[in-house]
């Protein structure tokens, strides 16, 4: 149900979520997945170039990116990407909580950061092969296609962290919850499963996507209890000056 005033959406950002890109059959379409993997709402994508390979969320503005480096947001009630900027991705897309970030395939894997106007802000290099992409502000998560693994890296391109050894090298998306400690994967190729894992890789949960290409992957975390209060602190406040 929509609040009185409110804008209505047929996609809506919902903590405590994971929303991915299908690009399997069809028009690309957004999925979101609750953390036990039922699917809550999809919406189909026009717009895009070429196949989509990377989706990102900034508050509750989603965006995508495709394998031709093309960048747009995503109009929630219709579906339609516009916007569209230029950047180096051929892969994997994400943020950092503040600014989009895209990855692109080869070495030395750079992963570049954009403003949502498509202003170019800097590049990081971690490795080749990577497909998927996720970051906070200290540190940049990459899943790399060839090993199978879910590698970390400062802003200087230092490796701080990961893990490898997963049971699968498919890996086609990646988000990663900084408010749970959680590094989510998508894997593709046959196997469509969405796999969560603490950061040194003991798995969390597991579930079948339902689809037939998850190609990209981000996370809309749980706030953190601070942040709940101060939203209802903040709703307090205004609903007293409205009495008044």
């Amino acid at each position: 149900m929509v609040a009185s005033g409110a804008a209505a959406f047929s996609f809506n950002v919902t903590p405590g979520t994971v929303v991915g890109l299908d690009v399997g059959t069809g028009a690309p379409e957004l999925v979101e997945y609750t953390f036990a993997g039922a699917i809550t709402e999809t919406l189909a994508l026009t717009g895009l170039p070429t196949t989509g390979v990377g989706v990102g969320i900034l508050g509750n503005r989603i965006f995508v990116s495709d394998v031709g480096g093309n960048v747009g947001e995503v109009n929630l009630t219709t579906g339609a990407v516009f916007g569209l900027f230029g950047s180096n991705s051929n892969e994997a897309m994400g943020d950092n909580g503040t600014n989009l970030m895209t990855m692109n395939y080869f070495s030395p894997g750079p992963a570049e950061r954009y403003n949502t106007g498509g202003g170019f802000l800097g590049s990081s290099n971690t490795i080749g092969g990577n497909t998927g992409l996720d970051a906070d502000a200290n540190s940049i998560w990459v899943g790399n296609y060839d090993t199978g693994s879910a590698l970390r890296f400062n802003y200087g391109g230092a490796q701080i962290g990961g893990f490898t050894g997963l049971p699968l090298s498919s890996i086609s998306g990646l988000g990663w919850d900084a408010t749970a400690n959680a590094v989510w994967l998508s894997f593709g190729f046959g196997d469509e499963t969405i796999r969560a894992f603490d950061p040194v890789g003991n798995l969390l949960t597991t579930f079948n996507s339902q689809r037939t290409w998850i190609n990209g992957l981000d996370v809309v975390p749980v706030p953190e209890p601070v942040s709940v209060i101060t939203l209802g602190v903040a709703a307090l406040a205004l609903a007293r000056r409205r009495r008044r």
